[in-house]
């Protein structure tokens, strides 16, 4: 969210969502029971750079997938793709410094 993209509509609303998480985590532990559950969970992720206005919001995420060419870049990092049927993003307020 801080690099130097460009903002982009998204008209259908869906998006993926790939994060790394800690491999032997608790996380990595919860989402596994909830992709077995089959039940929907919401993912949000706030940019800190930002005082927190910078935010990506999947209200019902969907685990998709491992992509194994990840795991070899990151050791000891398990990186999960979700999808999800809404995704909100906001960019968020640049603070002074």
């Amino acid at each position: 969210m801080t690099g130097k993209g460009v903002g982009v509509s998204n008209f259908n609303q869906h998006g993926i969502i790939e994060m790394g998480i800690l491999s032997g985590s608790v996380s990595c532990a919860a989402i596994q029971v909830m992709s077995a559950s089959g039940i929907p969970f919401p993912i949000v992720i706030t940019d800190m750079t930002t005082g927190g206005t910078g935010t990506v919001i999947g209200p019902a995420c969907h685990l998709v997938g491992e992509p194994g060419w990840e795991r070899r870049g990151f050791p000891g990092i398990n990186v999960y793709t979700f999808a999800t049927p809404r995704m909100q993003i906001s960019q968020g307020l640049r603070l002074a410094q």
